[in-house]
């Protein structure tokens, strides 16, 4: 319910609820142009979720949804209703903002062809309703992407919820948003309409383009928020009063552009362990198909977001650890067990198997897991973010300055800006990796350990191909079958994990 506003098949998320850009390792490495296309796109959401009213009134939804005291067929209607009436807007923008400026790079005939394999179903109707902006001058195209998507987005909602208790059912939010002016996408039509019969009216302010076009115009003000709030408590579990004191000054869109940035997950977000994992409950039948299993991928339950009422009774064990298998045929299995039980058989039946962690599990300080002193080092350490890594970094640093390292800064393909970081302490085989959009974050935690820190050679990478390539097979999603370290060394031949070998 939190991944909001997907691109062409995944390839983006923007999450309403954390406020995170998260982009496919796979998918940005597959197009020349896609990357930056997709990056620009979510981007999008993150400016108008964090800037306009209806979309920050929608956030506020998506980030109170565990506390409200709604039936959760009423919870999921509202959303629903909240998300599709402007499901228009946000995606019309979303796409016609990208491609303008692709256009502008590219020029007409290359990005209309690239447009017309990539951006297929509802996005390829946006980008035509839209296609008309991209023959307007610059200036006038952003007066469009600043004017239009105020005016379509500050419709009031913040300020009519409290007086008319517009969130009292999805009834009333359904009768709510039938109304034509009250409905973003409805609101955008009609401006697309106006715009395009007289571009001028962009050149008018906001409340007068409001004026010409009939529509109402209602952005909050501080104390509207206040009370949108101290109503939208009240409908929780904790109703409480919101001050208009608490209510902080809008971002700059550079501000919010640069926290959600710096908050990016390249990954394989397209992994579902929850629709796509196999539970198997007895651990034993687990152990006996890990001849199959390349990785596994341990963390603690946690009891707030795991179902412990339909866990509990089926698993053999008491479910305090999860560990997750990954096999090459692109199969997982997923078991709970007792701490003590995940030790022993960690260290023992699956020690030969690719071991990973995320860096929240992993006390880089002591080199151990947080929640055991016995079980094996990880193979594998993995963070969403560079900044995640810096600050890990820092602390080990803090703690023991002698500390010292090997690292390799990757470019996963020329001339696209998908990059890898993978840093290890000398003397150890576990990696720790993050991948990146540009190399800016991933510099920023080069500073930090630029003068304790060699390269990795070819020596150590071949040695710790294993882990090398399940990282890229897990956390970027590529093929399971590929020996990616091999082919960082030669660019003549394809090589595949079972030896054989192709030329390209």
């Amino acid at each position: 319910m939190n991944n909001y506003f997907h691109l062409l098949g995944k390839l983006g998320v923007y999450n309403i609820k954390d406020k995170q850009i998260m982009l496919d390792f796979r998918g940005m490495v597959e197009d020349e142009y896609m990357p930056r296309f997709t990056l620009m796109h979510e981007s999008v959401h993150t400016v108008l979720a964090v800037e306009t009213d209806f979309a920050q009134a929608t956030h506020l939804l998506y980030k109170l949804q565990n506390e409200f005291l709604y039936s959760e067929e009423d919870k999921r209607n509202i959303f629903g209703l909240m998300y599709q009436s402007q499901y228009f807007v946000q995606e019309g923008f979303a796409t016609i903002i990208p491609f303008a400026l692709l256009k502008n790079d590219i020029g007409k005939q290359k990005a209309d062809e690239w447009a017309t394999s990539h951006i297929t179903g509802d996005y390829s109707n946006f980008l035509q309703k839209l296609y008309f902006l991209t023959d307007l001058s610059l200036e006038k195209r952003n007066l469009f992407y600043s004017k239009i998507a105020a005016l379509v987005m500050e419709l009031g909602f913040r300020v009519l919820a409290p007086k008319y208790d517009l969130l009292q059912s999805a009834t009333k939010v359904q009768e709510f948003l039938d109304k034509e002016d009250n409905n973003p996408n409805k609101r955008f039509e009609k401006l697309i309409a106006a715009v395009k019969n007289n571009p001028d009216i962009l050149d008018l302010t906001i409340p007068d383009i409001a004026q010409k076009t009939n529509l109402p115009y209602l952005p909050a003000s501080k104390k509207d928020v206040a009370t949108f709030m101290t109503y939208l408590l009240g409908k929780t579990k904790h109703p409480a009063e919101y001050k208009e004191e608490y209510v902080q000054d809008r971002p700059e869109g550079s501000a919010t552009l640069n926290d959600a940035f710096n908050n990016m997950t390249v990954a394989n977000i397209n992994i579902d362990l929850a629709e796509t994992s196999e539970i198997i409950f007895d651990y034993k039948d687990f152990l006996f198909m890990s001849d199959k299993i390349e990785v596994i991928f341990v963390n603690t339950v946690d009891e707030h977001t795991t179902d412990m009422d339909f866990l509990r009774p089926r698993s053999v064990e008491n479910p305090e650890v999860a560990i997750v298998g990954f096999t090459p045929n692109r199969q997982n299995y997923i078991t709970y067990v007792t701490r003590m039980t995940a030790e022993k058989i960690i260290n023992n039946q699956l020690k030969c198997i690719t071991f990973a962690v995320k860096f929240g599990d992993f006390d880089i300080i002591r080199q151990k897991l947080f929640w055991s002193d016995t079980v094996r080092h990880p193979d594998l350490i993995i963070y969403n973010t560079p900044s995640q890594m810096k600050l890990t970094l820092d602390r080990l640093l803090t703690s023991n300055p002698q500390s010292d390292f090997t690292h390799l800064h990757a470019q996963f393909m020329e001339n696209n800006p998908i990059q890898m970081l993978f840093v290890a302490l000398n003397g150890d085989n576990a990696i720790h990796a993050v991948n990146h959009f540009g190399n800016k974050g991933i510099s920023e935690v080069l500073q930090v350990i630029k003068q304790k820190s060699k390269v990795m050679d070819k020596d150590y990478l071949l040695k710790n191909k294993k882990t090398i390539n399940n990282y890229l097979a897990l956390w970027g999603g590529l093929w399971w079958e590929v020996d990616w370290t091999e082919n960082m060394f030669d660019k003549t031949h394809l090589f595949f994990r079972d030896g054989k070998v192709l030329s390209v």
